[in-house]
């Protein structure tokens, strides 16, 4: 490997490989002149082969393949010079490198000199934009173009949609593609004021949105604009944002509260005119009170007086005696015969 030459300078028979007829017309034929000589190399992992040699190493001489957003091609032979043999005086030579030029270029036909269609993929959004030529004489976008896209996800049945597209400015119109995980996505814009469906080339994200690279500072770029928008500024004390705080007056609905009182003394009131509770308490303990400072100030007024002891031993012996001989009660006939006497003078009023 270490003594090998990395140039073959021999003239080398090569051939067209089927994939070189995805960038290239078929009306390029299909035998290809012999070179003078080559760089001697390898195929890239994903790349396709477009022109290989027929010595024993089966070198790729042609290669291209999509890197990232991009294309690039290789051409391992000598474009003009001592090792270009016969494939530089052959008459579609130049149709090889001017396509190869135009497959790298992403060059559109089909579209105007005065409209161009770009696509960005950032942050898992896909962004794809016609723009027109400010200084154009006359407008040729009067139907919103429309995107048709093509989802592709492995293990899943490939999903279409279409979406219009809006415009962002006067001279430009855009539409914004969401793109998630392993996700493909081919789009194909119709213009219907030129009656042509511009096919772009497929997209996908190059890695997870989660290792994606965050730019240096940018979050604190973000808080600053909001906090330019807002008119805030920067708190390092937490603390302190409740001392800063203003103080807001607000109303606070009573009325829920008024009508529960309500309710509940309209209730207790009508407890009241039922029952009289309060009513007997109250007289209960009026008599009390009373009854005991009436108490009171008989003591304080009217001293014991002597022999009033003997009084009541009087009257303690006198009430045993009645207990002991309790009165006779009357009959039935004295109480009706009493009856009758108190209705025989309210007969006379």
């Amino acid at each position: 490997m270490v003594t090998r030459r990395a140039f073959i300078e021999k003239p080398t028979p090569v051939k067209f490989s089927p994939a070189i007829y995805g960038i290239f017309p078929k009306g390029i034929g299909e035998k290809i002149p012999h070179i003078g000589g080559y760089n001697l190399c390898y195929i890239k992992p994903g790349a396709d082969l477009g022109i290989i040699s027929l010595d024993k190493y089966k070198a790729p001489i042609m290669a291209f393949w999509q890197a990232g957003e991009g294309r690039a091609l290789c051409y391992t032979g000598e474009a003009d010079g001592k090792f270009t043999g016969p494939f530089g005086k052959w008459d579609k030579a130049g149709d090889i490198f001017a396509g190869a030029v135009r497959w790298v270029a992403k060059e559109q036909t089909g579209l105007p000199s005065d409209m161009l269609i770009t696509k960005r993929l950032e942050k898992g959004i896909l962004n794809i934009r016609l723009e027109l030529d400010p200084e154009r004489k006359k407008e040729i976008i009067k139907t919103l173009p429309v995107a048709i896209v093509l989802r592709s996800s492995p293990g899943k049945k490939p999903v279409t949609e279409s979406k219009k597209m809006v415009w962002t400015s006067p001279d430009a119109l855009e539409l914004d593609l969401p793109v998630s995980g392993k996700e493909i996505v081919l789009p194909a814009i119709k213009i219907p004021d030129l009656d042509r469906v511009i096919r772009l080339s497929p997209s996908c994200l190059p890695y997870s949105p989660e290792y994606e690279p965050i730019p240096e500072n940018a979050g604190k770029k973000e808080l600053e604009k909001l906090s330019e928008i807002t008119g805030g500024k920067q708190r390092a004390d937490l603390g302190a944002i409740w001392d800063e705080m203003p103080v807001k007056s607000g109303l606070k609905e009573i009325g829920p509260l008024l009508a529960l009182g309500a309710a509940i003394f309209f209730l207790l009131e009508i407890f009241e005119r039922r029952t009289g509770f309060l009513a007997n308490f109250t007289s209960k303990r009026n008599f009390k009170v009373k009854r005991k400072k009436s108490k009171d100030k008989k003591t304080k007024d009217h001293p014991a007086r002597p022999g009033k002891e003997k009084h009541k031993k009087k009257t303690f012996e006198h009430s045993k005696r009645k207990e002991e001989n309790p009165p006779i009660k009357p009959d039935a006939t004295d109480a009706l015969a009493k009856a009758k006497r108190i209705a025989k003078q309210r007969m006379k009023r």
